[in-house]
């Protein structure tokens, strides 16, 4: 589980977020590059006020995010789906 402490003005919030998703998606980026099975995902159990207080999380933080980490067995292979470039970014250039 990752988490951010909500504090500071609205500004010093949303850079701590993106700070936080970007140290996130490093973490992925390592976690593949050194063969393990990785993904980010917040899922409905993250927003249950249970799961805060089994992590004994104060209300002066938010979830950022649920990392699941693991070994892929043997028999699945990762492999990286084709995609196109088509409707994933808008480029506008002058």
């Amino acid at each position: 589980m990752v988490s951010q402490k909500v504090a500071g003005s609205s500004v010093q919030v949303q850079e701590d977020h993106a700070v936080v998703a970007a140290a996130i998606q490093n973490l992925l980026l390592v976690a593949h590059a050194r063969g393990l099975g990785a993904r980010w995902r917040p899922g409905k159990m993250a927003y249950h006020p249970s799961f805060r207080e089994v992590l004994n999380l104060g209300s002066e933080y938010a979830i950022v995010g649920l990392i699941y980490l693991g070994w892929p067995s043997p028999d699945q292979a990762i492999a990286a789906k084709p995609r196109t470039k088509e409707g994933l970014i808008d480029w506008i250039t002058r």
